[in-house]
């Protein structure tokens, strides 16, 4: 935090010389988002949009402090501000549209159409932002078919929308009828992480530590035949 508080001292001597100076202005309002001083924070964006009236990235950090404050309303305008002026498909927006419409079906589905109309091949952000907002309007099978979707190095993200969304979870659990499956002699015992070897064929090394010595005598190539994944 000190060193926060004497980087804000060293912004503010600079903005006492060079009032019109938004790099510098940026980064005292980045410092101040850093340390939860929203209110100065939006007092710096203001400063800059007056002085850059163009300046799309002062109008995404308002939109984002607004929303960390709660003020749903004014993050909208500032939201929308932002959109206007940005030239490109950014995948950022989407998220943050995402975050600002939650409880509105009618402007989730407006997202999911727009991202549906900048689809990238191989986008992970997409699929998940995608997921997350099937998720919200409770379309569970298209929310499935979106995590299917993301890639192996992404399956962080799995654990994240199960502890996230328990309704969702119990889902993914009927759907795919992990009951009925027993994988206990590979030391797969809780849910998780039979999901995972089941659906996605991902082995945790985790999973290890519940083999007894007898099961531990695994040869290489059951190991090979059982996983194709392992993660550590």
């Amino acid at each position: 935090m000190t060193q926060y508080k004497k980087a804000i001292l060293y912004f503010t001597k600079a903005y006492t010389i060079d009032p019109e100076n938004i790099h510098n202005l940026n980064r005292r309002a980045i410092t101040y988002y850093i340390i939860k001083e929203y209110d100065k924070v939006l007092s710096d964006l203001d400063k800059i949009i007056q002085l850059d009236p163009l300046n799309s990235s002062a109008y995404y950090l308002k939109s984002l402090t607004y929303y960390i404050k709660n003020d749903n309303n004014n993050a909208k305008v500032s939201f929308k501000k932002y959109t206007e002026l940005l030239n490109s498909c950014n995948f950022q927006l989407f998220y943050l549209e995402y975050l600002l419409n939650k409880n509105s079906s009618k402007d989730l589905n407006n997202v999911l159409t727009k991202i549906n109309q900048y689809y990238i091949y191989g986008n992970e952000s997409q699929r998940i932002i995608k997921c997350k907002i099937y998720i919200e309007l409770k379309e569970y099978s298209k929310a499935k078919l979106a995590l299917d979707d993301i890639l192996f190095c992404e399956f962080k993200y799995i654990s994240y929308f199960i502890q996230e969304h328990p309704d969702f979870w119990s889902y993914l659990y009927k759907v795919n009828e992990i009951d009925t499956n027993d994988f206990t002699k590979f030391g797969i015992v809780d849910k998780f992480s039979k999901y995972m070897y089941k659906e996605h064929g991902v082995y945790f090394v985790s999973n290890l530590t519940n083999l007894n010595s007898e099961l531990c005598q695994f040869q290489e190539s059951d190991i090979n035949r059982i996983i194709k994944k392992v993660i550590f």
